[in-house]
């Protein structure tokens, strides 16, 4: 019994050895599908934002009067380096007084058209004196620095509120971007920058976001139509910057995210399956159809966020009857 018993197992034994040889035979003895493939790089990425920007110094002052004034002398001109409490200019500012008729007028108007205790109250402070004033000054420098702009001659009128002079310390410069609204929300302070010039495209200078704007502008254009808003951000550059100038226009390349080594694939080797992403991958000679998550874009290129490594051999443009475990032969890879 015992005898018989061994046998059946012995036969058993070699039918499955026989069945197992011939799928190994069968297996080898598939068409290998011969199909291009290549491997994925490694290579750090940097999504960014190109905006146009303004060089300017970092410290300046304004001079303007509150009212009309005409320089009886000029004693600097645009370039000149100057030091607190220099002379600067002399002016002869007027300060007219309003009459009676005027100033009611002027309260009126503010109070939109009321003729009230309120208007008359306001008249009486305006009128105050009703003799014209004068005052002869010399305008001294606030702090040390640079004119970057100064009448030119005696005899030019200065209107109220308006910058007449200027001065600013020229040795720190920041740059001024205005970033479209579509934009605003990639940037951030402490990114860094690139900031080119029309002149010397090919000299690069390095920077960094230092402040942006709690609000909004939004510019009016000739017509009277809104343009699109904008925020500013400034930007402190690194280094020295010999050739540069305020008032320059300079091309501000900001560095909005920053991936290091990222995997990178050609277009051709991404497929898309009931909505998903996928790829081939080649081990041992075996496709594997992997499912990925792209990231970036680039120049004929695409970001895998996960799925594959960098090294990994994948199949470029593979033939759409190519199924998940066929063998194939990778050429070019």
């Amino acid at each position: 019994m015992k005898r018989k018993v061994r046998i059946v197992l012995l036969t058993t034994s070699a039918v499955l050895l026989v069945l197992l040889l011939w799928i190994a035979n069968r297996e080898q003895d598939a068409p290998v599908a011969t199909v291009r493939g290549t491997h994925a790089i490694g290579q750090d990425i940097y999504n960014s934002v190109y905006v146009p920007g303004e060089v300017e110094a970092q410290d300046s002052y304004d001079y303007a009067t509150t009212t009309g004034a005409t320089v009886e002398e000029v004693y600097v001109k645009a370039g000149q380096t100057v030091k607190t409490g220099q002379p600067l200019v002399r002016l002869r500012e007027d300060a007219v007084a309003l009459n009676a008729e005027s100033a009611q007028n002027f309260a009126e108007e503010i109070l939109d058209g009321e003729q009230s205790v309120e208007a008359y109250a306001v008249a009486s402070a305006l009128r105050g004196s009703a003799t014209p004033k004068e005052r002869v000054h010399t305008v001294t420098a606030e702090r040390d620095g640079t004119v970057l702009r100064a009448p030119e001659s005696a005899g030019e009128s200065v209107l109220p509120g308006l910058t007449y002079l200027r001065t600013a310390d020229i040795s720190r410069l920041l740059v001024r971007a205005d970033i479209p609204e579509l934009y605003a929300r990639q940037v951030a302070e402490g990114q860094r920058a690139n900031v080119t010039t029309d002149a010397s495209p090919d000299d690069i200078l390095a920077a960094k976001v230092v402040s942006i704007a709690p609000y909004a502008r939004r510019a009016v254009s000739l017509n009277g139509q809104q343009q699109s808003a904008t925020v500013t951000a400034r930007l402190s550059l690194v280094g020295t910057q010999p050739d540069l100038r305020p008032g320059y226009s300079v091309n501000v390349k900001i560095f909005t995210d920053a991936i290091q080594d990222a995997v990178l694939v050609p277009y051709e080797a991404i497929g898309q399956e009931n909505g998903q992403e996928f790829v081939f991958v080649v081990r041992q000679g075996i496709a594997h159809k992997l499912y990925v998550e792209t990231g970036y874009e680039l120049d004929g290129y695409i970001e895998i966020k996960t799925g594959i490594s960098v090294g990994d051999i994948v199949l470029v443009s593979p033939p759409a009857t190519l199924k998940d475990g066929d063998r194939v032969e990778v050429a070019d890879a």
